[in-house]
């Protein structure tokens, strides 16, 4: 079998990125493990999740054990890979293309973003709020990006707490 395999990515700039190889195997494996054909190097995927394979002339994917794959919000044990059919195995979201000449398949991988640890969310949210000075009471700064941090609270101009003559 041979697959067209596009992996969509994102440049520093936040621009989409799309990336085409090619891969030949009988029944290639999908998962983190290094075995997999399609490596998706991800804790939340199983070292080998599914399997593409040949049934009744048609392409279809199936988790492997206990594996599933995600169709339509729905747990799913296998999945006839037609154009536009979508699943998702772990953080992971398919969409199989029609094929061009040559190839059997065409799938378009895109990673979703990655989950925050929660200790990434404190200091998220911790970010987000305003400072307070322990003394007087007054709004110290705010982290945000190009903001000032203001040292008295009289040069606080509104919630911002940028200094009054410096720039916003």
């Amino acid at each position: 079998m041979k697959i067209l395999l596009a992996t969509i990515t994102r440049n520093r700039k936040g621009q989409p990125v799309r990336t085409e190889r090619t891969i030949e195997a009988e029944t290639p494996a999908l998962g983190r493990g290094a075995q997999c054909v399609i490596h998706l190097p991800d804790p939340r995927v199983a070292l080998e999740h599914a399997t593409i394979f040949m049934a009744d002339g048609a392409q279809r994917i199936a988790g492997v054990g206990s594996a599933v794959l995600i169709v339509d919000g729905r747990s799913e044990g296998e999945l006839v890979l037609a154009p536009g059919s979508r699943f998702e195995l772990g953080p992971y979201h398919f969409v199989v293309e029609t094929p061009p000449p040559g190839y059997d398949l065409a799938l378009r991988a895109r990673a979703a973003a990655p989950r925050r640890s929660v200790r990434d969310q404190v200091a998220l949210a911790f970010l987000a709020y305003p400072r307070r000075n322990l003394e007087t009471g007054g709004v110290v700064g705010t982290f945000r990006r190009h903001r000032r941090i203001a040292a008295d609270p009289a040069d606080c101009r509104g919630d911002d707490a940028t200094l009054a003559s410096g720039s916003g």
